[in-house]
């Protein structure tokens, strides 16, 4: 049975881009790999690898994560090289992290990346009684009832990690569904100007653009 959560406030929904830190550095794993077993370990770690690339105003969301704040990229170099691997490799990974009461509860799947705001967008629009979001695999489920939405992680492989089951009102996720797309939105125009000094070609600029966050409604 996953673990029971109840928010005692709004909860918060942040844009967030994903870093692995070993594609940055040679430095070998700490040995309280994987970064769950000794948060703060594994965030000496990621910083030691972004340091070694040139990269040190890069800053994880919480202590052993391996995600940071979209927004917070803005002014830092490490946006620029995101600009630029994007054009290479296409969208960045990332997506939404989920906070109830100050803590990062629910953090994007593989393959999920900033555009996914969407999916969150439609189930709060569509309000289903049993339906799921995709947030990368494995995606979310979520059922709407009286008012509440419950929202509950699933696994694609056996696994020993404790899984979560948040219920909450239905306008407490509405609210942090706006926000972030408010956010997000925020993110694209202060992208904007990176990505045209970077690239010449305007559509190669949207396409970038497009590839990092959503368009304006």
């Amino acid at each position: 049975m996953p673990r029971q959560l109840v928010p005692k406030s709004d909860v918060v929904l942040v844009p967030v881009l994903e870093v692995e830190p070993y594609l940055y550095s040679e430095r070998p794993l700490p040995d309280s790999s994987p970064a769950s077993a000794d948060p703060e370990a594994w965030s000496a770690y990621f910083h030691a690898c972004l340091r070694d690339a040139g990269f040190g105003d890069v800053r994880q969301t919480v202590p052993g994560s391996n995600f940071i704040t979209a927004r917070q990229l803005v002014g830092t170099t490490f946006l620029e090289h995101l600009v630029r691997a994007t054009v290479e490799a296409g969208r960045p990974a990332g997506g939404l992290s989920l906070f109830v009461d100050g803590a990062q509860v629910l953090t994007p799947s593989c393959c999920g990346d900033l555009l996914d705001l969407e999916n969150w967008a439609r189930a709060v629009a569509e309000k289903p009684a049993s339906s799921t979001v995709w947030i990368g695999h494995p995606d979310l489920k979520i059922a709407f009832d009286g008012g509440r939405v419950t929202l509950t992680e699933q696994v694609e492989y056996p696994s020993s990690r404790e899984l979560l089951e948040l219920t909450m009102p239905t306008e407490w996720l509405e609210r942090a569904v706006a926000a972030a797309r408010a956010e997000a939105l925020a993110f694209r125009r202060e992208l904007e100007p990176i990505v045209k000094r970077v690239l010449t070609d305007p559509i190669e600029t949207e396409r970038v653009l497009d590839d990092f966050v959503l368009r304006s409604p």
